[in-house]
Order: C-alpha cells, then sequence, then structure tokens
C-alpha cells in the first residue's frame, strides 16, 4: 500500500539481485516503486519517462539504477523533476542489445549535466569510479555524494549498501516538494 508522505521511485536496471533487494526494501516502507523495463523495440527513454510518471507521488520522484543505466536515470535528472538520483555502482559495461541506446542516452546526459538539479547518490564499487570523475565534475548544479562500497564508515555493520540507499532515495526533505508548496513559495503570484 503506498503511503502519501512517501515519494515515489522508478528503478532501472537488468533487475538484479541488489535492484530486487531495493524494490523490497522500499516496498516494505510504502514507496511505491516501478521497474523501467527494457523494451526490446521501442525508445528506452520514452519507456523509463513513462513508468517515471506512473510512479510519481505528491512529493515527487527518485530514480535508482545500476550499472550502465545510470545514463537512463541522469537522463531523466537533467529533463525532469527528479528529487533524487541513487547511481548503483556505474560502469560502461552494458549488455550487447543494449549498448547502441545506452551510449546514445550516455552522451545526451553528459551534454546536459549542467541541467541536473537532483541530490545524487553516486554508489562505488571496489575498483573506485576515476572512469565516473569527469560526469560526477561535470554536475556542478547537483549535489553529488560518492561513497566507495569499501567506506566503513557509510557502510558499517548495521546497514547494509542497499539498506543506505534506500534511505538516502526514501527520507528527508524534498526541494521540488517544497517549491510547489503554497506556504513555502518566495514568490507570490
Amino acid at each position: 500500500m503506498r503511503s502519501k508522505e512517501s515519494v515515489g521511485c522508478l528503478l532501472i536496471g537488468e533487475g538484479g539481485e541488489r535492484m530486487g533487494a531495493l524494490r523490497e526494501r522500499l516496498g516494505a516502507s510504502g514507496v511505491a516503486t516501478a521497474c523501467c523495463a527494457t523494451p526490446c523495440a521501442g525508445d528506452l527513454l520514452e519507456s523509463a519517462q513513462m513508468a517515471l510518471y506512473e510512479v510519481r507521488s505528491p512529493l515527487g520522484a527518485c530514480v535508482a539504477a545500476e550499472g550502465a543505466y545510470w545514463a537512463v536515470a541522469l537522463a531523466l535528472a537533467v529533463q525532469l523533476n527528479v528529487e533524487r538520483v541513487a547511481l548503483i555502482f556505474p560502469d560502461d559495461i552494458c549488455p550487447e542489445p543494449m549498448r547502441r541506446p545506452l551510449d546514445r542516452l550516455a552522451g545526451f546526459a553528459r551534454r546536459n549535466l549542467f541541467f541536473c538539479v537532483s541530490d545524487v547518490l553516486v554508489l562505488e564499487g571496489e575498483g573506485g569510479g576515476q572512469a565516473f570523475d569527469r560526469v560526477c565534475r561535470r554536475m556542478c548544479n547537483a549535489r553529488v555524494r560518492r561513497v566507495s562500497i569499501l567506506d566503513q564508515k557509510w557502510t558499517n555493520c548495521k546497514q547494509s549498501p542497499i539498506e543506505a540507499v534506500a534511505r538516502f532515495l526514501e527520507a528527508g526533505v524534498f526541494p521540488f516538494a517544497l517549491a510547489k508548496s503554497r506556504e513555502k513559495c518566495i514568490i507570490e503570484a
């Protein structure tokens, strides 16, 4: 059951163990989730936009993406109001049928990262994210937090990385929702 006080979350990826665990964890908290199905025919960005529209709540929407699907998440964040973006182990390794659409979206996202104003969490793997440094630097208007899976302070024994990502996506103050509230708006009509 969906809570009116929760934000909706779009999950983008291959649907592996980590994304399944994240979906379970968010669902247990009452967060509406949707998975963006990878279309065999059709536009990947269009299907992600439609799925984001379906999951959006009055508080807004968040996006979590795994691996090479970071490009889809950031393409959505530069175009639409996305409260928070979680990139889980971002890389450029993708399955062959999805290589061309993901490369196209990665180019679009890289060119437009200036327009991303979301809170962004980048959860990096053991090898670090040196290839992702340029992308993070270009998100100059976003609030980017990069965390390594090896960081013991962040991934302590009390919370798993998936638990920490879920808490990032669902908790706190959402700036876009505040801007829509009449009592919080500084511009009077």
